[in-house]
């Protein structure tokens, strides 16, 4: 039937591990789904990340940095 071909069809479809070290944005996998979606996609993506972070985690963390450096001025030393 059309359910079961379809999930032998992605069975047989090589496997690409995408890591990402350092972490990765729900985006970024979500681009991978897309890609292996696409008709004629000739292979699957696993992702393995060390840590997944959304836009506003990641914005958190940069203005955390930034004002650390700000505080503390060049290379870590007092201001």
């Amino acid at each position: 039937s059309g359910a079961r071909g379809e999930a032998e069809q992605r069975e047989e479809r090589p496997v690409v591990l995408v890591v990402f070290v350092g972490g990765c944005t729900y985006a970024e996998v979500s681009a991978l789904r897309w890609i292996s979606r696409r008709p004629g996609a000739s292979r699957r993506y696993m992702v393995l990340t060390t840590h997944m972070c959304s836009g506003t985690s990641l914005m958190a963390e940069l203005i955390d940095k930034v004002e650390n450096n700000l505080a503390f001025g060049p290379a870590g030393s007092a201001a």
